[in-house]
């Protein structure tokens, strides 16, 4: 039989266990490196007007693109939508990192240079066992 696991009152504390987050580590040529992001939940407060955000973006972008014809410069401008409209949540999401102190502008930079890391953020955030993985 498994052991039972004794809980506190504060593991149902779920607004702070969602804001604090849980460690990312960030990867280089698919390779663990000694770098982290601390990523909130996604159902922190700190995401909800992000969240809200994003949504809103992400459905003009049909409405935006109806004009141009299918092809690459189309699916290159669809792509780049879907990553602008993602990078504002993922930015919400990131409470701190491993690279001293973080400002958004810096966290925006990093993002820009590392195509896919926004949606690695948010997936990250997405899964609630992250939360609750050893630190």
């Amino acid at each position: 039989m498994a052991k039972k696991t004794e809980l506190k009152l504060e593991d149902f504390f779920t607004n702070t266990i969602n804001s604090n987050g849980s460690k990312m580590p960030l990867q280089k040529n698919g390779e663990e490196t000694e770098h982290y992001l601390v990523v909130s939940s996604m159902d922190s407060k700190e995401a909800a007007r992000a969240r809200i955000n994003a949504r809103a973006a992400l459905s003009m972008i049909d409405e935006h693109l109806s004009d141009m014809e299918d092809g690459e410069l189309k699916t290159y401008e669809l792509n780049r939508l879907v990553d602008d409209a993602y990078k504002p949540l993922a930015v919400s999401l990131v409470r701190e990192w491993s690279f001293g102190d973080l400002t958004d502008e810096k966290l925006q930079l990093i993002l820009d240079e590392n195509t896919g890391l926004s949606f690695s953020v948010i997936a990250h955030a997405s899964d609630k066992s992250n939360l609750h993985a050893k630190k």
